[in-house]
C-alpha cells in the first residue's frame, strides 16, 4: 500500500507533544539541575547564570526548529507518524526562518498553557494557531486505506473548556513567575515564595 498524507487524530498530536516535553526536559537538565540546586540548597533567592538560561533558549528553540527543518518532524511526531509541511506548499521543503518562527510561537504557550494548542480541537485539520500563524500544517503519513472521518461533537465542549481553562492558568502562572524574576551582574534571580 502507498503511503498518504491525512488529517491527523487529535490523540496523535497530544501524545506527541507529550513525548517532545519529555524529551526536551531531559535535554534541559543541566538547566533544571540548576533550579533543583538553588530551590533545595539557597535560601530565597535563587540564582542562575545567564549562560544557563541562554542553553535554556537555544535548547527549547533548536530541538523543534533543526527537527523540522531536517526530518520534517520532532522525534514524539516521527514515533506517532506525524510530519510537518508547509501549508502552502506541501510538498516543498520547510524554510528555516519558518521552522525556527514555528519554534519560537510555541514557546508563546508559557503565556496562555495549552491553550494555542486547545484551538485544534476545533478545526478539522486539527491545526492550531502556531500551525496557522508559521505557514505550517500537521499531517498524519498512514496506509491509504487508513484514513478516517469521524466528527465527534463533545470536542467543542471539552475543547472550549480545556481553552478556558490553560488560558487562564496559564497566565496566572506566568504572571506570578514574571514577578519573581530580576537580573543583577550576569544572573538571573528568581525570588522563592515559601
Amino acid at each position: 500500500m502507498k503511503a498518504s498524507a491525512t488529517i491527523p487524530r487529535t490523540s496523535q498530536r497530544l501524545w506527541a507533544r507529550l513525548v517532545d516535553q519529555v524529551l526536551r526536559f531531559g535535554l534541559e537538565s543541566p538547566f533544571w539541575f540548576q533550579i533543583f540546586r538553588g530551590v533545595f540548597f539557597e535560601e530565597g533567592t535563587v540564582r542562575i547564570h545567564l549562560v544557563w538560561v541562554v542553553y535554556f533558549v537555544l535548547v527549547r528553540l533548536s530541538y523543534e526548529g533543526l527537527s523540522y527543518y531536517f526530518f520534517r518532524s520532532t522525534l514524539g511526531k516521527y514515533l506517532f507518524n506525524l510530519r510537518v509541511v508547509n501549508r502552502d506548499h506541501p510538498d516543498a521543503p520547510l524554510e528555516l526562518t519558518q521552522c525556527y518562527f514555528r519554534a519560537l510561537v510555541s514557546e508563546l504557550s508559557f503565556f496562555g498553557g495549552w491553550a494555542l494548542y486547545g484551538t485544534l480541537f476545533f478545526r478539522y485539520d486539527r491545526s492550531h494557531w502556531i500551525d496557522l500563524w508559521a505557514r505550517t500544517r500537521v499531517v498524519s503519513i498512514a496506509e491509504s486505506g487508513n484514513s478516517f472521518h469521524r466528527r465527534p461533537q463533545i470536542r467543542w465542549i471539552l475543547g472550549g473548556l480545556f481553552v478556558l481553562f490553560s488560558l487562564f492558568s496559564g497566565l496566572e502562572r506566568a504572571g506570578s513567575a514574571l514577578a519573581s524574576l530580576s537580573y543583577r551582574d550576569n544572573y538571573l534571580e528568581i525570588e522563592l515564595q515559601g
